[in-house]
């Protein structure tokens, strides 16, 4: 895709994506995610940080940013989601943060509601995929009201590497003709066969992909 940041927006604002970076000179190396680390199993302990390390309670701790939302449902949530295109199946993509770890019973709750846990961030915070429509009446069911705590958007700072925002691009990665070689990935509910429908739709060409990371490296 072309070097300039402007050509890329339309991936990078796509409801579909997780994360967009430059490749690095090792393919392999990359790491494509927004939040800090890759999601443990939901409702599994194991290999989640230490939740005292931080000193506010609540804060959500992002590459992009770091803040300590008020409870609730954030304000124009409703109508951020109904602007996001990318939405398939009624579904949209948030972050979502819980008042524990889940248990077994919260999970269910959950569940029941149409929420989905994707990948995990601290503290206690989730990239989730829930129903597009009501949201509010969605949080609001019996058993979910008790475990979720805020609910908000995904900013398109959220989803791309910082230096690709400032216009920063390796050597390595830069084509003859001028286009950069970038590695998309995706939430782990879309399939790599919906991603390369989104990637054609903007022009991009696939030079290869990982099942693994549900990744696609493009130019």
């Amino acid at each position: 895709m072309r070097g300039k940041l402007g050509s890329v927006g339309p991936v990078i604002i796509f409801g579909l994506l997780l994360g967009l970076v430059g490749l690095s000179p090792s393919p392999q190396a990359v790491h494509s995610q927004g939040g800090v680390q890759r999601a443990a199993p939901p409702g599994s302990v194991a290999g989640l940080p230490d939740e005292e390390a931080f000193e506010e309670p609540d804060q959500i701790v992002l590459r992009s940013r770091q803040f300590t939302p008020a409870a609730g449902v954030e304000s124009g949530l409703a109508e951020g989601i109904e602007a996001t295109p990318g939405k398939q199946d009624g579904r949209a993509h948030v972050l979502l943060q819980l008042h524990r770890v889940p248990d077994a019973s919260d999970l269910a709750a959950l569940e029941g509601a149409g929420i989905q846990l994707l990948n995990y961030i601290p503290r206690n915070g989730w990239f989730a995929s829930i129903p597009a429509q009501d949201v509010e009446g969605t949080l609001a069911r019996t058993g979910v009201a008790a475990v979720v705590r805020w609910v908000g958007q995904i900013l398109p700072e959220d989803k791309v590497q910082a230096r690709l925002r400032a216009g920063e691009f390796g050597s390595w990665a830069v084509a003859e003709d001028g286009r950069v070689r970038l590695a998309a990935s995706f939430f782990d509910d879309v399939s790599l066969e919906t991603g390369r429908q989104v990637v054609a739709g903007h022009g991009a060409e696939i030079e290869g992909e990982s099942d693994l990371l549900n990744q696609l490296q493009l130019l």
